[in-house]
C-alpha cells in the first residue's frame, strides 16, 4: 500500500538532508556536479530552503560559540584527542556540525525555545514577550508562544491580537492561523480569527501570508499598510483589499469607529463587548452600512439612533435587541 508522507515527516527528511548537504558542501571534495545536485535539491520545494537556510542559521550562531555550555562541551567530545581552536574555522564548524547532529545536540540547539501562553477573558489584556515584541489580546483571546534562538513562533489558538513586532533580522516573527501563516521581522499587524473566516490587517512595515501546507500552490501574499487579507471558510482561499486599519484596529483603544460599515459586520463587532447582544431578523439588513464613531461595551445606545438614519425598527426581546427592516 502506497505511503503518505505527513508534513512532519517531510520537515525531519528535509531537516536531515539539509545537514548532510551542508556538511558534504564545507569538503574541500566536494564537486560541482554535487553542487549542482544541491542547488536542485534546494531549489526543489520551499521545506527543503527553509531546512538549509535553518541549518545555515544554526551554524552561523555556533561560530564564536564554543565556551557555551552544551555546544562547547559536546564539540570538545566530539573532537578529542585533537582540541578545537577558539575560533572554529569554517570546514573545522562544519565537522563540528556533523559531530553535533550525530548525539542530537543539533536538535537540542535548534528546538531551545521559552515556551509562554497568554489569554484573555473577560477584557483586553497587553503582554510584553521575552524579545520585547508587545501583544495586545481582545477579549476570548488565546496565543502560544514559543521564542527560540533562530524564530519566533505564535499559534493564534483563538480570538483578536494585534501584534507590534520587536525588529529582529535573525529572527522572523510567525503567526500561525490554522490556514497559514503571517511572517515578519518588524512591523505592526493585526490577526483576527473565527469560525468562518481569518483576517490579517497590516498597520506599519510589511508581512507575507502564506497558504496552508495543504494549498501549496496558491501564491505567498505580501502586504503594504493599510491592505488586508481575508481567509474564507466558504472558498478555502485568501484574497487581498485595501482597508482603513486605524478603524480596524480601533477596539485597542476602547471604541468602535465605522466608515460605511456593512451593517452584518457592524453588529458582529458590536457583540464582542455588550452584554446585550443585537440581531437581524432578516439577512438583507446585513449590506446596509453606518459610520460613526461609539464606545464599546453598550448596543443599546449604539444602536439607538439607527432608526433615524436606516430603514430599520428596533424591539427589545428579551437580552437581545431584534433589528427588523421598516
Amino acid at each position: 500500500m502506497r505511503s503518505v508522507l505527513t508534513s512532519m515527516d517531510r520537515d525531519v527528511i528535509a531537516k536531515n538532508e539539509a545537514e548532510a548537504w551542508f556538511v558534504r558542501l564545507m569538503s574541500p571534495e566536494c564537486s560541482a556536479a554535487e553542487r549542482r545536485s544541491f542547488e536542485q535539491w534546494r531549489a526543489s520545494s520551499s521545506v527543503n530552503e527553509e531546512a538549509y537556510v535553518a541549518i545555515e542559521k544554526l551554524w552561523q550562531r555556533l561560530d564564536g560559540m564554543e565556551e557555551d555550555e552544551v555546544i562547547g562541551r559536546h564539540a570538545a567530545a566530539a573532537l578529542k584527542p585533537e582540541p578545537a581552536p577558539r575560533r572554529w574555522p569554517l570546514a573545522l564548524a562544519a565537522s563540528v556540525i556533523a559531530a553535533l547532529v550525530g548525539v542530537g545536540v543539533v536538535d537540542q540547539v535548534r528546538t531551545s525555545a521559552t515556551v509562554e501562553h497568554y489569554q484573555a477573558q473577560d477584557q483586553s489584556r497587553k503582554v510584553t514577550l521575552s524579545d520585547g515584541s508587545e501583544v495586545t489580546l481582545d477579549l476570548a483571546t488565546e496565543i502560544d508562544v514559543r521564542l527560540s534562538r533562530s524564530e519566533r513562533n505564535i499559534k493564534l489558538v483563538a480570538g483578536r491580537a494585534l501584534f507590534d513586532v520587536a525588529h529582529d533580522a535573525s529572527r522572523p516573527f510567525r503567526v500561525d492561523t490554522g490556514h497559514g501563516k503571517v511572517t515578519a521581522l518588524g512591523t505592526q499587524f493585526q490577526v483576527d480569527v473565527d469560525s468562518d473566516q481569518v483576517i490579517v490587517t497590516l498597520l506599519e512595515g510589511s508581512v507575507s501570508v502564506s497558504p496552508p501546507e495543504a494549498h501549496r500552490q496558491e501564491p505567498t501574499l505580501r502586504l503594504a499598510p493599510g491592505q488586508q487579507a481575508r481567509y474564507s471558510n466558504a472558498n478555502s482561499r485568501w484574497a487581498q483589499h485595501d482597508v482603513d486599519a486605524a478603524a480596524v484596529v480601533s477596539w485597542s483603544s476602547g471604541f468602535h469607529v465605522f466608515s460605511a460599515t456593512p451593517l452584518g459586520e457592524a453588529v458582529r463587532e458590536i457583540n464582542r463587548y455588550s452584554a446585550t447582544k443585537l440581531r437581524l431578523a432578516d439577512p438583507s439588513l446585513e449590506s446596509l452600512v453606518i459610520s460613526g464613531n461609539f464606545k464599546t461595551g453598550d448596543a443599546e445606545t449604539i444602536s439607538s439612533a439607527w432608526p433615524i438614519v436606516l430603514p430599520v425598527t428596533l424591539q427589545k426581546v428579551g437580552a437581545e435587541i431584534v433589528i427588523a427592516p421598516r
